[in-house]
C-alpha cells in the first residue's frame, strides 16, 4: 500500500465518531517522525478577500524528495490529547516475547529473526545518531 493512501486511511478512520468520542490507541503507528507529520498536520488554508478557499498546488518532488510541512498545523479533530511512549532494550523486549507460549505467538511477527529485524528497523528510525527526530519528537513539539 502506497504511504500516501495509508495516512489518507489514517486520518479518515480517526476522524470517525468511534475515534472521536472514544479515543484510540494506535499500536506501531507512526513508525517515524516523517509518518507522523503527513498522519496527523493539516496545510493552513488560504483564503481571498472575498472569504473564497485558494487552492493552492501540490509541490513537485523529485525523486527521493520529502515533502515540507513547514507551517503546517495540528488537526486538532484527530490529534492525540496524550501520548505514552514504552521503551525497553533489545536484550529484554527479545526475553520478553521468548518467554511468551508458543499458542501466543504462533502466526506472528514474534519470532527470533523478526523481532531482531523489527527492532533494528525502530532504532534506525527513532535514534538517529545524525539529529533525525523520532517519532516521539513529533508529538513533544505539538504539545503533548
Amino acid at each position: 500500500m502506497p504511504t500516501e493512501l495509508l495516512y489518507r486511511v489514517l486520518r479518515l478512520k480517526l476522524a470517525e465518531n468511534d475515534c472521536r468520542n472514544r479515543g484510540y490507541i494506535l499500536d506501531g503507528f507512526p513508525r517515524t517522525y516523517k509518518d507522523a507529520e503527513p498522519s496527523f498536520l493539516n496545510k493552513v488554508k488560504k483564503f481571498d478577500e472575498d472569504g473564497q478557499e485558494i487552492e493552492e498546488e501540490e509541490e513537485e518532488l523529485e525523486e527521493g524528495q520529502d515533502p515540507s510541512y513547514e507551517g503546517w498545523i495540528k488537526d486538532e479533530t484527530i490529534f492525540p490529547s496524550s501520548c505514552i511512549v514504552l521503551t525497553g532494550d533489545d536484550a529484554s523486549l527479545t526475553k520478553r516475547v521468548r518467554d511468551l507460549p508458543q499458542a501466543a505467538v504462533e502466526g506472528t511477527h514474534y519470532n527470533k529473526e523478526d523481532m531482531v529485524r523489527r527492532l533494528a528497523s525502530y532504532r534506525q528510525a527513532n535514534n538517529s545518531t545524525v539529529a533525525e527526530p523520532a517519532v516521539e519528537d513529533f508529538f513533544k513539539k505539538q504539545g503533548i
